[in-house]
């Protein structure tokens, strides 16, 4: 996939979403951006969580609801908070540890190639 050009008639092969707020956050009365997502089919998920004091819980929660209502994302980005604290940079190690196997990527603060170069990333899925 590549991301869409804002204003071009080239067809686009996909493109990208992002959500405000978190996984379970109400888009209206009745759906959530998991809802949204979901609509999405086979579109790779990218979950986001701050790399500070707290995530260890917050990922590990909202992975396990996300399991629980049948779809989980395809990877974790620890983004780094802007003022980092005594666990940035060691809490994807730490959820390795806890037994979270999907792959956990950590991006720096105000690093846009790097997301933009795991964007334009090729899916590979567990059948490659």
């Amino acid at each position: 996939p590549r991301r869409c050009p804002s204003a071009s008639s080239s067809p686009c092969a996909g493109g990208y979403f992002e959500t405000a707020g978190g996984v379970f956050s109400p888009l209206s009365e009745t759906a959530t951006n998991f809802d949204l997502a979901r609509t999405l089919g086979a579109a790779r998920w990218l979950l986001v969580a701050p790399d500070r004091l707290g995530v260890l819980h917050d990922a590990t929660s909202t992975l396990r609801a996300m399991a629980a209502l049948g779809r989980s994302p395809d990877l974790l980005l620890l983004s780094a908070p802007a003022v980092p604290d005594a666990s940035t940079g060691s809490n994807a190690g730490e959820l390795r540890r806890l037994g979270l196997t999907m792959p956990i990527l950590e991006l720096g603060r105000d690093q846009p190639q790097a997301l933009l170069a795991l964007l334009d990333a090729p899916v590979v899925t567990a059948a490659e």
